[in-house]
């Protein structure tokens, strides 16, 4: 019987990778990736917003929840307690899709499978990173571009709230976007491809037949 085509073969190991590769991503997304993902986009956001305080927490489901010191519109009676915005931040399992199927790809691959996974793991986590920072950051600077505050209150003093364009944020949203697209799909296969480039070249024979 004739051997299969080297494009073949490693399609199907691909897809036969693919199973236990969601497994482990099921099984880890929530307890090793999310939380990764969230202390760096935290850390990013309280620097970012600075006054506004944004602490990035974990919460039930798939969503984080954001606390800031920017003051709702309506106050308590009672001037020793602020009313602060709260932002949930969801969907979140989405942008991570792009984990096991980058997995998949190199686990198929005979070759340098723990570098490649690790360089272009990092890849995709620093592009998750900025995806989920633009979606955080436009949740918290909608309120003010929406009108929702006007002052941040900050250890015992009240500061005017920065005011972001509603042109600006569309405009993020849209890369926000693009780069959610990109990260969980066109860059898998542009990751795989930079670093096994030779590997291609042997998939696909000159003059052989499928099958």
């Amino acid at each position: 019987m004739k051997q299969l085509n080297p494009l073949v073969k490693f399609t199907l190991h691909f897809l036969l990778w693919l199973i236990p590769a969601f497994v482990l991503w099921w099984f880890s997304v929530n307890s090793v990736i999310l939380p990764g993902l969230r202390i760096v986009v935290g850390e990013m956001a309280s620097l970012w917003f600075h006054q506004e305080q944004v602490e990035l927490h974990e919460s039930k489901g798939d969503r984080w929840f954001v606390r800031t010191n920017l003051l709702t519109k309506k106050q308590p009676k009672d001037q020793s307690q602020r009313s602060r915005w709260t932002v949930y931040v969801s969907p979140l399992i989405i942008y991570t899709v792009g984990f096991p199927v980058l997995w998949a790809w190199f686990l198929a691959t005979p070759q340098r499978r723990i570098f490649n996974q690790i360089v272009g793991n990092s890849i995709i986590f620093l592009l998750t990173t900025i995806v989920l920072w633009l979606l955080v950051f436009h949740s918290v600077a909608t309120i003010t571009a929406s009108g929702g505050a006007e002052f941040i209150y900050s250890y015992g003093y009240l500061y005017p709230a920065p005011i972001y364009s509603k042109l600006l944020l569309n405009s993020l949203s849209h890369i926000q976007l693009l780069l959610a697209y990109f990260g969980c799909g066109l860059a898998v296969p542009i990751i795989w491809y930079a670093f096994n480039r030779n590997f291609v070249k042997k998939l696909i024979p000159q003059n052989d037949s499928i099958l």
